[in-house]
């Protein structure tokens, strides 16, 4: 109480313009781990089209597959049905453009320990790629275009996933980030080693191989807070350029909507931000020329 009383106050002199001087062109990812439970689907859904009504643009909702260890325990604890889980994910198309949201353990089996969690340098090749292979089949399978669109669950990034990433006609990422909470030791050093600001997009590919990946950053994560100048001041501290193009991120089952809408048409109105699908997102971020930097291979 004490805290929401000195924000009220501190917001009263606060300026509610304060990141007009920037320019700001956004889109809106989801980490889709949730949608088994069908509170958190129905609200996922209903978000997606209040989102659209507002900005004209569709969110991005990145999957984590059926056979994802930590989803079918979910899916049997609430008694969700793969069948189900599928039909969720084809209906959620029609409101959102899908991908593909991969997380990964060490032993998949031991899932719910925190331990066995993929996140930076508890990796395993071996292990990792049968994941990952399980992952590209269900999205086959199951009839679910993936997009080539991939978010990186924990944040997780390497050489070796962007191996196989562009093995497998991936062509934009949105797992770096410039964000404290959001990077790992790879795109840290990869954005820090070639002076990347935040808001920039740059390409990214293997040491002598042609083929390149699309690097759109996450900038912070959405703000479902009553106050919305938590999240002018927030993103301030990591900004470094005037010229922002990124999304903002979100899980599906720790949202405030309403508040998070709010904020949305904060920015809108108050910073003159705009809201693009990914498509358009991506056409932004291409426009000018970008940097395309190699990395060595795992």
């Amino acid at each position: 109480m004490i805290k929401k009383a000195l924000k009220k106050v501190l917001y009263t002199f606060y300026p509610k313009n304060s990141l007009a001087d920037y320019n700001l062109q956004l889109g809106y990812i989801f980490h889709t781990e949730s949608i088994y439970h069908q509170q958190t689907f129905e609200g996922l859904i209903r978000f997606c089209k209040q989102y659209f009504e507002l900005t004209k643009a569709q969110p991005i909702c990145t999957i984590m597959t059926a056979v994802n260890p930590l989803v079918a325990h979910g899916m049997k604890k609430g008694n969700c049905s793969s069948g189900v889980f599928i039909e969720r994910v084809h209906e959620l198309s029609q409101y959102a453009t899908i991908g593909y949201h991969g997380h990964f353990w060490t032993n998949a089996k031991n899932f719910s320990q925190a331990e066995y969690a993929i996140h930076s340098t508890t990796f395993e090749t071996k292990t990792f790629l049968q994941q990952f292979e399980n992952d590209l089949e269900w999205f086959e399978k199951s009839n679910i275009n993936h997009n080539g669109v991939y978010a990186g669950g924990w944040w997780f990034m390497n050489e070796f996933l962007l191996e196989q990433l562009l093995k497998n006609n991936f062509t934009t990422d949105y797992s770096f980030s410039k964000a404290p909470y959001f990077y790992n030791a790879f795109s840290r050093d990869v954005m820090n080693k070639n002076n990347v600001h935040t808001g920039e997009s740059f390409y990214l590919k293997l040491e002598n191989e042609s083929q390149k990946m699309l690097c759109i950053q996450n900038l912070i994560g959405a703000h479902d807070t009553s106050f919305v100048y938590d999240f002018d001041r927030n993103l301030k501290k990591i900004l470094e350029v005037k010229n922002v193009t990124g999304v903002i991120n979100a899980h599906d089952y720790d949202r405030n909507f309403n508040l998070t809408l709010n904020c949305i048409e904060h920015l809108m109105n108050d910073a003159n931000a705009l809201f693009y699908s990914h498509d358009e997102l991506k056409k932004v971020a291409t426009k000018n020329d970008l940097s395309t930097f190699s990395v060595r291979r795992f």
